[in-house]
């Protein structure tokens, strides 16, 4: 099993791109794989932000976690289609996450009981934690991909193959 966990602070093109890229490079990899996308909330990225807009990201945050109940695949597709909507200039809080939920393939009254449950903040709090562990070691270089040791070899010659590095991604190998 290839395991990466990519962590970006933003939200922008570049970083859509990338994690289009990455799902790219994770499906082509054979067996059981884990690509985990984590979207970093810590007072950097909250310090240019109005109230609203910090909200806002924090809860695509929460969403996003509870869209695992889904599976991997479909809360990635949430998280681009969400971003990607911002990106046009929708405020997170005007999309219709009904449609986004639905569109990923969520079912929305099962993901409205997901959402709600402590256990979703709490699992945001820990990959905030996690990221807060790998950005002191890269002196906040964002953003952030981190490959199991073992597999740097293998996954790097891929990740260059698909236009991954070029596109301004820190590579970290680390015992995941």
């Amino acid at each position: 099993m290839y395991e990466m966990l990519f962590f970006t602070e933003e939200v922008s093109e570049a970083v859509v791109r990338l994690e289009e890229q990455l799902i790219k490079v994770n499906n082509q990899l054979s067996g059981k794989n884990k690509l985990k996308l984590v979207p970093v909330i810590n007072m950097n990225t909250l310090k240019d932000l109005d109230f609203q807009d910090a909200q806002d990201k924090y809860q695509l945050a929460l969403d996003y976690q509870a869209m695992h109940l889904f599976g991997a695949k479909r809360a990635q597709k949430f998280l681009i289609k969400s971003q990607k909507l911002m990106l046009l200039g929708y405020k997170y809080s005007e999309l219709n996450v009904a449609e986004l939920v639905e569109a990923a393939g969520g079912e929305w009254e099962e993901f409205l009981l997901e959402q709600t449950d402590p256990l979703i903040g709490q699992q945001v709090l820990r990959n905030q934690r996690l990221a807060g562990q790998f950005v002191r070691k890269i002196n906040g270089n964002w953003p952030l991909l981190i490959v199991d040791n073992e597999q740097m070899v293998e996954l790097q010659t891929l990740l260059e193959s698909n236009d991954v590095l070029d596109l301004g991604v820190t590579l970290q190998s680390e015992i995941i």
